[in-house]
This record gives structure tokens, sequence and C-alpha cells, in this order.
């Protein structure tokens, strides 16, 4: 969270658990997630937010190191500003919890990547039962390690500008990759991004669309009117001489190798 929370510092999963053994050091894990998650499970010791904010001036004091977690540390570490922000207001000492206050990056997804249990806060038992928050979140869970994932319905309000934040994170990875790989394999081929494609068909142009995919990833979804390369080549000669044609679009699942290697 270093790019986004700048004013926090974050550890990671080694160190939480260097933290939590002792090693000179009292530590307390607390959770920002919604009370829905925690009725799940939690991390083993962790404080409810509700219930370190009720304390948070005795608490301070009380440890050298205040572990804030989520699911995977964009909630924990958003709140965990807002927190500094109106420490005084609270009567905390505003220093000493800068301090403290540190991001738990990777929470829960990396606490079950390395194959520790949570725990079931009715119980107290050991569970690999736990709230995954939303299912962008689920896919970043380990696979056959024997956890039980669960979902809300839908999103609250504060999980969307994480999530719309991630988004355009992977995708400006994505363009990155795709545009390094093109020049690495494919320089001749002009690149065309998907707003571009749009734009260009709502100004009344006639764009084309080749999906050189595999025909099973076809039978599940492909953009609308998209021609199968076999289709196109049929008609090449027409689609290539037809002036109303703006541009031809090849694509596959992120544009690159199959889609370059097609238009070579």
């Amino acid at each position: 969270r270093k790019s986004k929370y700048p004013a926090m510092r974050v550890v990671h999963f080694e160190e939480v658990q260097r933290l939590l053994s002792g090693g000179g050091h009292s530590a307390l894990l607390v959770d920002f997630r919604s009370l829905p998650e925690r009725e799940v499970s939690v991390l083993p010791g962790s404080l409810p937010v509700a219930e370190f904010q009720a304390d948070a001036s005795g608490l301070v004091l009380a440890f050298d190191v205040i572990i804030a977690h989520c699911t995977v540390g964009g909630r924990a570490g958003e709140a965990c500003e807002v927190l500094l922000d109106s420490a005084e207001a609270a009567g905390v000492d505003h220093f000493l919890l800068a301090e403290r206050l540190v991001v738990f990056e990777g929470g829960l997804v990396s606490w079950a990547h390395a194959g520790m249990d949570f725990v079931d806060p009715t119980t107290g038992r050991s569970t690999r039962k736990v709230h995954a928050w939303c299912r962008e979140i689920a896919n970043m869970f380990p696979v056959g390690m024997g956890y039980e994932l669960l979902l809300s319905e839908g999103l609250d309000s504060s999980s969307r500008p994480f999530l719309q934040c991630e988004s355009e994170r992977r995708l400006a990875t994505l363009m990155g990759r795709a545009a390094r790989g093109r020049l690495q394999w494919f320089p001749s081929v002009l690149p065309v991004t998907a707003p571009e494609a749009v734009e260009s068909a709502a100004g009344g142009a006639r764009v084309i669309f080749v999906d050189v995919r595999t025909a099973k990833e076809r039978e599940v979804s492909t953009i609308p009117g998209a021609l199968r390369p076999e289709d196109f080549v049929m008609q090449a000669n027409q689609h290539v001489e037809d002036t109303n044609v703006s541009l031809i679009v090849v694509f596959g699942t992120a544009g690159v190798k199959r889609a370059g290697g097609w238009c070579i």
C-alpha cells in the first residue's frame, strides 16, 4: 500500500508472525473488516476495530505495535489514515499512534497462502472457513489447501473504490506487458485500445472485429459481431476494399501473441 497510503508503514506475513511471537515486542492485531466477515472467522487474538477505538489511547500505550488488517490490506490502509487524522480529537497521542500503527499488507489472503488456520469467533476453534469479501478477492486465495470461501451477496459501498483502483492497476499492468510483447515480437502491427475501437464505431465508421481465440473460448463469449478468422479470410478482399471500414481489429485474450501472430 506504499503508493496509495504513503503515510502508512506496511508489514508482510513473515514480519507479522515475528511480531506476534514476541521477540521483545508486544503486538495487537486489529480487524478492520465488517461484522459479517468477522462472524465467519478471525485471525487469532485479533480485536475488532470498534473495540480498539473505544480504548485507543490505552491500547496504543499498552502495545508496541498495532497491526491493522482486512482481507488484503486496502481497507485497513485507508482506515488507518483516517485514524491518524482524527487521533488528537479522539484523545490519542498522534505521534505515538503513527509510530506504532502498521498495515498488514496481504492480510487474510497472505495468511491463507502460508497455510495458517483462522479462528471461529463463536467456538474459539480453528477453522478454514473465511469470508472472502467479494469474488475478485476470492480469486486471490490459494486453491487446494482446504479453505472454504464465503462471499457476500453484494458489495457494500466501501468496497467499490478499492476494487476500482485495483482494476485500473491491473489494466495498466496488462497494457504495459502487451506493449512490450508487441514491440518484441510484432513491431510492425499497429496497436489499438478498446476505447479507440469503440470511439471509431460510435462515430459511424465500420469496425470489423476478428476473434482469433479457440472455438471453445468463443463459445463462452465474444465481442458482439466478431468474426471467426476463417470467416474473415473468406471475404478478406471485400473487407479490405470496403471504404466504410475504418478498422479491422484482431483480438485474443490479451491481444499480444495470438492476435499479433495472426496478423503477421
